[in-house]
């Protein structure tokens, strides 16, 4: 069976923080996001079948990837709210989508980390090396919040996340 996993979707996100670099290769790509090279393939395969990775150009079908995101994250991959703990600020509170829009307090999200800056509703990055690997990436960290955005959001939320993660992807 070849149904995209939520590995696949951080695997494109990086590639896609990368830009229109093209010197990336398996190896180099596993050792930033903390799976192996193998891990990377298969994402990889799945992603093309599903029309969000091109091989041939060994680019993102970033249109695409833009549109799953929009209409499908939240409903392939849906963020399950857990108890109040500390870890790192994903969604609004991440630091690069604070002037983004203007949200209450109440509603924090964090990345469960014993050493997070920040206490909130626990939810869980779409693969769990993604969190170390967006310590490393701000713009990788940005397109990771923008998608806990649209995987949580209101329809208001959502909206302004997809345009800015459309912008971001250009």
């Amino acid at each position: 069976m070849n149904n995209l996993r939520p590995q696949d979707i951080y695997v494109l996100l990086a590639l896609a923080a990368a830009g229109d670099e093209n010197t990336w290769t398996f190896e180099r790509l596993a050792n930033e996001l903390g799976l192996s090279p193998s891990q990377i393939f298969r994402s990889l395969a799945r992603a093309e079948l599903s029309h969000l990775f091109d091989k041939e150009t060994r680019h993102v079908r970033t249109p695409e990837l833009c549109e799953f995101l929009t209409h499908g994250i939240r409903y392939a991959f849906a963020a399950v709210a857990g108890r109040i703990q500390r870890g790192v600020p994903t969604a609004w509170k991440a630091p690069a989508l604070t002037e983004l829009m203007n949200i209450s307090g109440d509603d924090v999200y964090v990345w469960p980390a014993p050493n997070g800056t920040m206490r909130g509703i626990a939810i869980e990055p779409l693969h769990p090396a993604a969190l170390p690997a967006a310590g490393e990436n701000e713009r990788l960290y940005t397109l990771l919040a923008l998608t806990d955005i649209l995987r949580l959001g209101s329809a208001r939320e959502r909206r302004v996340a997809s345009d800015e993660l459309t912008r971001l992807l250009r």
